[in-house]
């Protein structure tokens, strides 16, 4: 069975959070301390942490960030599409397909945008769910501008 729950950072307890951790590190290889250390300093209390269950396993994750930025010379907020995850014995079975439309639908209830950013080669697979290319010149935001990566929203 599927499950898929919105919770923001005030509403994780300690075991969500090292589940969190976990599955971050079964990816991104830094360690726990370091995932943690991340977490404390760039998640705020008012984050959305998108979780995908299945059979009671947590198999997906995102990360939407509330934050600021001025887009085409407008302030506004925006969700900060910072992480997205599926547990590596989980993929190839049309979840991922569930996560980003469930992740969409969450942007959609809050009325603004999203940014993301990632490499060229996964372009393709954001398009899938209308994200579309966005121009850097367009925002004023902190970001590192690079060759290999490219800022995608959704509106």
């Amino acid at each position: 069975m599927i499950n898929l729950i919105n919770l923001k950072t005030s509403d994780l307890n300690k075991f969500l959070v090292n589940e969190i951790l976990k599955l971050k590190n079964s990816h991104w290889k830094k360690g726990l301390a370091s995932q943690k250390k991340h977490f404390i300093r760039n998640v705020y209390k008012n984050d959305n942490h998108l979780l995908l269950y299945l059979n009671k396993n947590l198999c997906g994750y995102v990360l939407l960030r509330k934050r600021k930025c001025i887009y085409k010379k407008i302030a506004l907020s925006y969700l900060h599409f910072d992480t997205f995850i599926i547990r590596k014995n989980f993929r190839n079975k049309k979840l991922a397909l569930i996560l980003m439309n469930f992740t969409n639908s969450i942007i959609k209830f809050n009325k603004t945008i999203s940014i993301l950013y990632c490499d060229k080669k996964l372009i393709k697979f954001y398009k899938k769910f209308n994200w579309r290319l966005a121009n850097y010149k367009d925002f004023v935001i902190k970001i590192k501008k690079t060759d290999k990566k490219v800022i995608m929203i959704f509106k």
